[in-house]
């Protein structure tokens, strides 16, 4: 009869074991999905940052495009030739003496 209660102690004794195993097991299971659902979080706020940040960076390009063709003329150099091309882009020649127009569209206003 003492051996059965000694049989049963260990028995028992192996079955707490192995359910605290269990417990410990599903514990740090637990912890590693929440730390990993934590970094998948953390890492679609940081993309969806940067997809806005692109996006923003996008429209600012497209609005700079659509800038008229005379704002860029204003910033080129004083010697540069005033007069606009066909395209709408300044002409990239230098301006004759004493003239705001190059030797081609100095000849061109004169004879207007």
């Amino acid at each position: 009869m003492k051996f059965m209660r000694v049989l049963f102690a260990m028995m028992l004794a192996t079955a707490l074991l192995s359910a605290q195993g269990a417990a410990d097991k599903a514990k740090k299971t637990a912890t590693d999905t929440t730390t990993k659902t934590a970094k998948k979080a953390a890492e679609a706020t940081a993309e969806g940052t940067a997809k806005k940040e692109a996006v923003t960076e996008a429209a600012k390009d497209a609005k700079d495009a659509a800038k008229p063709k005379a704002a860029k003329a204003a910033a080129t150099s004083a010697d540069q030739c005033t007069a606009m091309t066909a395209d709408g882009d300044r002409c990239k020649r230098k301006s004759s003496a004493g003239s705001k127009f190059c030797w081609q569209h100095g000849a061109k206003k004169k004879a207007s």
